[in-house]
């Protein structure tokens, strides 16, 4: 939720880069400090380089070292997809396992406002409801970034999006709609 900061971030860091070189270039008389300096930057940002490598497309997951680096513990620990950029995925998931033309699925907010990024053959096909939506549609999966709870949901696990070993986002495949209920936060059993 802070992306639209970066660019002054970037010219902050340039900027702080600058001033270590030239306090350096003015203060340090010992040779072997400035390269030594300028290697651990050069360790440091390959090493984010790299990271944003591989959590692509999801780089927005990014944690540094001091959260730890188990992902698994980070997501009970932390938001993880606060945008939900994961649903996208779910969703083409869903339109690809049931070739229905009436297909209803649950989400949040994100898991929602994603359905308007598919084409509008896709669009045609899918409706996401949020779970106070219960009784007015009759919902066949239910989608969860574990926003507002990090619990494991009682139902059939069908497609999870995996970023470092952690799931991210769940689909799961409902059993009869009757049976479920809202509490508040999300539908249950």
């Amino acid at each position: 939720h802070m992306f639209f900061i970066y660019p002054a971030f970037i010219i902050i860091a340039i900027h702080g880069v600058i001033y270590i070189k030239n306090f350096a270039q003015s203060h340090v008389k010992n040779s072997i400090v400035q390269p030594v300096l300028c290697m651990l930057l050069l360790i440091n940002f390959v090493y984010i380089v790299k990271l944003m490598v591989d959590l692509h497309p999801y780089e927005h997951l990014y944690f540094n070292f001091l959260v730890g680096s188990d992902m698994k513990k980070i997501r009970k620990n932390f938001d993880t997809d606060y945008w939900g950029l994961t649903y996208r995925k779910g969703l083409e998931f869903i339109l690809q396992y049931d070739k229905s033309n009436d297909i209803v699925a649950i989400a949040d907010y994100p898991g929602w406002s994603n359905q308007f990024i598919l084409s509008d053959k896709d669009n045609d096909r899918i409706y996401v409801g949020f779970p106070w939506d219960i009784g007015k549609e009759k919902p066949k999966y239910f989608m969860t970034n574990f926003f507002f709870s990090q619990k494991e949901f009682p139902y059939k696990e069908i497609y999870a999006v995996k970023v470092k070993g952690a799931d991210i986002l769940k689909v799961y495949e409902l059993p009869d709609s009757a049976n479920i209920r809202f509490d508040g936060k999300f539908p249950y059993r």
